[in-house]
């Protein structure tokens, strides 16, 4: 009798440990078939390609995500931050000199005019320092905006290649319509719209920086009401392909979400009705669906890290640029001709509107990524 229950007790363990072994084990290959299907080692190389210096792994995030051990040192990125924002910062220190120096000099031909009267001789003087500003301040913007028009074309490279892996997750997940019609479209919209800021509004708005610091060389201001209205019309085209994308992607929560419900439960009853061992194919369908919107939800976090560290140093470097002219403006106020000061301020204004422009295409592709990946 004691012989029989020491048996029984063994089998029993057998029967509730090793099968949930296997089971865990099963769910662990599954996992990494899955991942290794999607080819997120492609995503990797392009984004090693486009970045310099590039420290973060796509397809390692995703598998760190997956398997619990991924962590999120806020401490390391603030120190990052910091430490870009600082070195840029001393980056454009001889930027900021240079305008100084030119800002004193205007001001102290300024003073000889009051002094001695040499308006004509002094006015000349003017206008050499102020072509020599346009041309310092229109050389850092001109750069500014190929960063821009380069980190535009950095992201669209990532999201094609992304793509595939995204519509996998989502015709794997059960939404089949929105993986073979709404994905590609919300997807062409964020690239058809990058493309027309990276190709109309990055270069309107070069131009309109140079014709607003160039109407300030007179006191006339010839061109005033010109460069203020072409700057209200890049503002309106700006937030006009925000509420595009926004009215595009709301179509993805209208159109096909009743067909994607349709076609899962579809699958679900008919792999149920099989003789015998239905519910447990049932019960297999369920569990894979559960797991692959775990990868989607692993590889939003991924998309979103990746789109923020490509953008990072551009932000922060538009960012600094904003602040230099603005510093040097309320620098040289007390000491130098006002319609400096105005062309400084301009420029300021101007590299915001370039920063805003590269923020518009960043969150564009973070929202396509979170809404097509997105579970339901």
């Amino acid at each position: 009798m004691r012989k029989r229950m020491i048996c029984l007790f063994i089998l029993l363990c057998a029967v509730f440990i090793f099968p949930q072994k296997i089971h865990a084990e099963e769910t662990q290959t599954f996992v990494n078939t899955q991942i290794d299907r999607l080819g997120l080692e492609e995503i990797d190389d392009t984004a090693n390609e486009l970045m310099d210096d590039n420290e973060f792994s796509f397809s390692q995030t995703v598998k760190d995500i997956v398997s619990g051990g991924w962590q999120f040192s806020y401490k390391d990125c603030a120190t990052k931050i910091v430490r870009a924002v600082f070195s840029e910062i001393f980056q454009q220190i001889k930027l900021l000199r240079k305008i100084i120096f030119i800002a004193i000099l205007c001001g102290f031909l300024k003073t000889l005019e009051d002094s001695f009267g040499g308006k004509t001789a002094s006015e000349l003087g003017f206008y050499v320092c102020y072509i020599l500003l346009i041309y310092i301040v229109m050389a850092s913007f001109y750069e500014n905006s190929v960063l821009v028009t380069q980190t535009t074309d950095k992201l669209i490279l990532m999201l094609k290649e992304m793509l595939p892996a995204f519509l996998t997750l989502m015709a794997a997940s059960g939404k089949v319509v929105d993986s073979a019609v709404m994905g590609p479209l919300i997807m062409g919209a964020a690239m058809l719209i990058s493309t027309l800021i990276q190709s109309i509004i990055v270069p309107a708005i070069g131009l309109t920086a140079m014709l607003e610091i160039a109407n300030h060389i007179s006191d006339r201001g010839l061109l005033s009401n010109l460069s203020e209205l072409m700057k209200n019309v890049i503002s309106i085209c700006l937030k006009g392909c925000a509420f595009a994308f926004i009215g595009i992607t709301a179509l993805q929560k209208t159109g096909a979400a009743g067909l994607n419900g349709m076609v899962t439960k579809t699958a679900k009853v008919a792999v149920g009705a099989v003789p015998v061992v239905g519910d447990i194919m049932s019960g297999a369908v369920q569990t894979a669906a559960n797991l692959t919107g775990l990868l989607k939800g692993s590889v939003t976090v991924a998309t979103v890290l990746l789109v923020a560290a490509m953008v990072m140093l551009p932000v922060i470097k538009l960012g600094v640029m904003f602040f230099i002219y603005k510093l040097a403006a309320a620098v040289i106020e007390p000491v130098s001709e006002p319609r400096l000061i105005k062309a400084l301020n301009s420029a300021g204004d101007f590299s915001a509107l370039l920063l805003g422009s590269l923020f518009v295409v960043a969150v564009m592709f973070v929202f396509s990524a979170i809404i097509l990946l997105s579970a339901g």
